[in-house]
């Protein structure tokens, strides 16, 4: 339970961040998490299991499998 919180938690911090850095339009998002050791699939995985959490505010959605989430 608290890895799928730990989980949503992060993925609104990357989708907050790529919010304020993706508008600079030069790479300074990928730039920041490929520095924080971040791989992109997985950047992107946990934004979008985030935005859809909020969108349907499911609990079930902490628990989809990364197919489910695509």
């Amino acid at each position: 339970m608290q890895i799928q919180r730990n989980t949503l938690e992060l993925g609104k911090v990357l989708s907050e961040a790529q919010e304020l850095l993706a508008n600079n339009k030069n790479g300074a998002f990928k730039g920041w998490f490929e520095n924080l050791g971040l791989k992109k699939d997985f950047v992107y995985r946990e934004i979008m299991r985030y935005e859809v959490f909020s969108r349907y505010n499911n609990d079930k959605i902490k628990e989809l499998p990364i197919r489910g989430i695509k």
